[in-house]
């Protein structure tokens, strides 16, 4: 069985990916090492695909396949003699993937190396109620349900189906957090808001101002990483507040993680 590792049990550095992938923006080159197309793999629209896979839709007379929408991936083949000994001798094999979706990206991972696109653990660094601007947070998604009864711009685009995926593999157009950015200051959609429940909310905190006495269960709750304030609890009033330009300071319960 072919070893990865080093006697520490560390990635041999012909193994590691910063080694056999190389990006440009429209065309990325993998090598690939015998027996290491097993575990790679592609993520997606947040979806795990593996690499070997694409390898087998492959033949002699497909040098390319479509493996997602405008996204290409292909085989180099060797020229000349020597380059094809090299090859046959060292078992690796050249693959390319080209880029032809001006929407989306994709991304080529390892199961060898620590990956925290997939795998990572937080530790808090702190949880206490701070005071931010609502315009800091990132746009929530996932407003499907909640105390406010669905959003009905969350509703409308995923009835003529440009929302979300039928199956978790299914391509998806738009993400409910893209169709909620996209769809503000456009009069239909502001009126399809002003009929979700969450307007009464955004309206008492309108004219009573926010208060940080709430009961801690409809407190808003928002966790900090990477840079980013990311909503947990309370998302359909920071959406609404968000869409209606409410920029004051309001109390949030913050989970700050590593």
């Amino acid at each position: 069985m072919k070893c990865f590792f080093d006697k520490d049990g560390n990635v041999l550095p012909r193994y590691k990916l910063g080694r056999l992938v190389k990006e440009t923006p429209i065309i990325t080159s993998i090598t690939v090492p015998k027996g290491m197309e097993y575990h790679l793999y592609f993520w997606f629209q947040n979806n795990k695909y593996e690499f070997f896979d694409a390898i087998e839709r492959l033949s002699e007379n497909y040098l390319e396949v479509e493996i997602f929408p405008g996204i290409y991936f292909g085989r180099i083949k060797s020229d000349g003699l020597i380059n094809k000994m090299y090859g046959f001798i060292t078992g690796k094999k050249y693959y390319y993937v080209k880029n032809e979706n001006a929407k989306d990206t994709f991304k080529i991972d390892s199961e060898l190396e620590d990956n925290p696109t997939e795998y990572y653990d937080e530790k808090i660094i702190s949880l206490e109620l701070e005071y931010i601007s609502p315009q800091m947070v990132e746009q929530p998604e996932n407003l499907g349900g909640g105390r406010c009864a669905g959003c009905n711009i969350y509703s409308y685009f995923n009835k003529i189906g440009l929302l979300g995926q039928i199956d978790p593999c299914d391509y998806y157009f738009f993400s409910d957090r893209e169709v909620l950015e996209a769809s503000k200051n456009e009069e239909f959609f502001d009126n399809l808001c002003k009929r979700n429940g969450c307007l009464k909310a955004f309206n008492d905190i309108l004219e009573n101002g926010y208060s940080e006495n709430l009961e801690i269960q409809v407190q808003i709750k928002v966790t900090y990483k990477n840079g980013k304030y990311i909503a947990g609890e309370g998302k359909h009033r920071i959406c609404t507040m968000k869409r209606f330009g409410y920029d004051k300071d309001i109390p949030m319960i913050i989970t700050r993680v590593e």
